[in-house]
This record gives C-alpha cells, structure tokens and sequence, in this order.
C-alpha cells in the first residue's frame, strides 16, 4: 500500500504528536508499505532548528525506509496565536505543494491535526492523485484555542468551525484519540459510522521500569537522596504550571524534595522568572532531553506531574501520561473530573487524579506520596500493566494497519 502521511511534527521532534507519527509510520514501512511523510521543519520541543533543515524550502531524507520531505513551515519564539496560525498555514501550503509536485499517486492519505488546515490539503490531494483520506484528531481546535483564551468566540473562530466541519465531511475515515473525542465530533452532526476511536501508544520496550540505583539521569543532577516530583513535556499555555512554584514554595521545609521541570515551551521563560523571584531552590529546569534518554528521564522520578488549565481536559489528552505508566511511576493528574485523562488515572489505579489549578489538593498529594513511598511501587506497576494491556505500540499500530487495508478494500 503507498501511504501518505502529513504531519506537522517528527522525529527528531521528541514531544507531542512526533513520537507517535515516527513510529507509526516506521511500523508501517516495516510491515512492507511504502510509506512517505511530509511534515514540517523541526522545531516545537527543540533548542533552535537543526542547522541541516534551515533556508530550504523542502529537505528529503529516508529514515528507516520512511521517505521523508521536510517542508517548510515558519517558526517563531513568538508566544502571539497569530504566529502559531502562521506556522499552521505556511506548513499547509508548502506541504500541499510537495505532495502535488511528487511523482506518483497515493492508496491512502493520513492527516494528523493539529492543524486543521491540513485535512483540506488532504483532500485536495486525494481529488488529483486519488486515494483514501484519513483525518486523525489529537485535539480538538479550534476549542482548545478557546479555552486558553488564545482565541476568542467571533469571526475566526466561527471561521475555523466551518474549516472543521468541511473537513470532518469530507474525510472517509476520522480516528480519534478517545470516546470522548468521538461524541464531540458527532455533536457537530459528524456521520459517527465513519469515527474510530484509535488510541495514542507507547513504546513498552523502549520505555520500561528502571531501579533508581542505576539511574543515569538521578545521578547526573545530584539526586540520589532526593524525592523527585517532575514534569516532562511542553511548558505552554495549556499546561498551567504555575501551581507548582506555589506547591514548590509551600513544601520548601521539605530539603529532600526537588521539582523537575523538563521541556521547552512558550511560557518557560516566564516560569523560570518567577521561580527566582520567588527564590526557589527546589526547582531544576532543564531544556529538552535527546530521545535515547528518555527511559532515564522518566524513571528519574518518584512521582510523575500531568497538569492542564481548567476545561483543557475535554478537548485534551496528554500524551505523557501513557510514557510516564510504561516507565511504572506513579501520576498526580492535575486535570478535569471526568475527562479522559482523569478516568485513565482512576481505572488503571496508577495515582491521584486531583481537579485543575488547585495548589492546595496538589501540595497535599505530592506529600501523600512523600509520606507513603511504600505505596509507590504497586501504583507504578498498575500503570505499566495497564498499559501494556491497552496502548502498547504494536497492538495499536497493528489496528491501524487493519483499518487502513478496509479503507482500501472499501
């Protein structure tokens, strides 16, 4: 089968989507289909663009029998949405005009969004060169927009409403990361026989339990004899940590305590700032980590962070917490009750699922599990049992495959 894949993140991108498309896109080359990923200029979770990808319209490369083309998208710093929806549309246009412009037509054609933009993209692909469209939704845009006050309810939101209808109707299949993700999208009056809920996964072999004794990453940061409370991942809008500078200070009797705070995003600056006016010396912040460091990473930690903004949770599931429940460590969930993160807490027993933005609830579980580091082991391996049940990587992308070869039949 000739698959196409447009996504605007990928390896060596390791946050997000990234992780997720690369190997879904490897596996499939793997099992034998030529497989080719447009997707856009490495950036979101890096330092600063690979200086092999810059002042390029389009860079092509194979990776592991996947036929890559980097197409240009604008990247900017810059913390204003409308530099995100140039980042968005750049990437849509140059992405189109590299698929039109490659030789030979497509079985099928898969667009992940964020952004929206692309599914038209897809379907204009799928109109001249043929081929089945599948539209697969990590969130729910423009809502999460919404939410976080990055947009506003009037014409261009309105506008991107019509852009995801138009796109939901004409996509022939629509994956979705949850059952909850499906009943939004059949409010907006979606045929639900074409929505397929098809979790995100995780990498059990790479990532797996790790005895704090041999843990590189521990030792490298002086943390042998500290408990360790991290969060990993993309510091921006969304994620709302400002609560744990207020946690951070209010446990600061506690010497032993340390916060990790991995990642790069929009908002880091701004909370490395407030964490020296606030003279916190319990918080290390470190940059994004290289991919091969991960298991050490997250097994560094006693105690995992998942946290978004009030509301975030309905139109957001984030990625992390199935790599922090493969690496057996325990979670706080600072997130909705009764969102999909939330219930995946609950149900897999893995930690404590608390609402959103409330420091106080935060700080007191941080020291429940503080005071009760007996209890941490059977939490962490709740979750890497349940994940291996539920959201291993072959299991999930055997299930792609599958639905692939019945939208070709069909």
């Amino acid at each position: 089968m000739k698959i196409l894949i447009l996504s605007l993140a990928y390896s060596p991108e390791i946050t997000g989507n990234a992780p997720l498309v690369t190997n879904l896109a490897e596996d499939l080359a793997e099992k034998g289909h030529e497989v080719k990923v447009i997707c856009g200029i490495p950036f979101h979770g890096l330092e600063k663009v690979p200086d092999r990808y810059k002042g390029n319209l389009w860079c092509s490369e194979k990776i592991n029998d996947v036929n890559i083309k980097r197409s240009y998208s604008f990247v900017s710093d810059s913390r204003r949405f409308s530099v995100k929806i140039a980042n968005y549309i750049s990437y849509t246009v140059s992405s189109f005009l590299a698929a039109l412009l490659d030789s030979g037509n497509y079985d099928l054609i898969m667009a992940v969004s964020p952004p929206i933009f692309l599914g038209i993209t897809a379907y204009l692909i799928k109109r001249i060169k043929g081929g089945k469209v599948v539209y697969n939704v990590q969130d729910l845009f423009p809502e999460s927009a919404l939410l976080t006050g990055k947009l506003k309810k009037g014409f261009i939101f309105n506008m991107l409403k019509e852009i995801e209808r138009f796109v939901y109707r004409k996509a022939d299949c629509i994956t979705v990361i949850s059952d909850r993700f499906m009943q939004e999208i059949k409010v907006d009056g979606i045929n639900g026989d074409k929505i397929k809920a098809m979790p995100n996964w995780i990498d059990t072999d790479f990532i797996k339990p790790m005895p704090k004794e041999q843990n590189q990453f521990r030792h490298q940061h002086g943390l042998e004899n500290c408990f360790v409370v991290q969060f990993a991942g993309t510091i921006g809008y969304s994620q709302g940590l400002e609560i744990v500078l207020d946690v951070a200070k209010d446990v600061g009797g506690y010497k032993d305590i340390k916060f990790m705070i991995v990642g790069v995003g929009v908002v880091k600056e701004e909370l490395v700032r407030k964490a020296r006016d606030m003279n916190l010396s319990n918080i290390l912040f470190l940059p994004t980590q290289p991919q091969e460091t991960l298991p050490h990473l997250l097994t560094a930690a006693d105690v995992s962070l998942v946290t978004l903004k009030k509301n975030m949770g309905r139109v957001s599931l984030p990625s992390k917490i199935l790599g922090i429940m493969a690496a057996g460590v325990p979670i706080i969930a600072s997130l909705d009750e009764g969102s999909e993160g939330w219930e995946i807490i609950n149900e897999s027993n893995c930690g404590i699922a608390i609402p959103p933005e409330e420091p106080e609830r935060l700080k007191q579980a941080v020291l429940h599990f503080y005071n009760n580091k007996d209890i941490i082991p059977k939490l962490g391996l709740n979750g890497r049992e349940f994940v291996l049940k539920r959201y291993s990587r072959h299991i999930v992308v055997n299930n792609y495959e599958k639905l692939f070869k019945e939208l070709q039949l069909g």
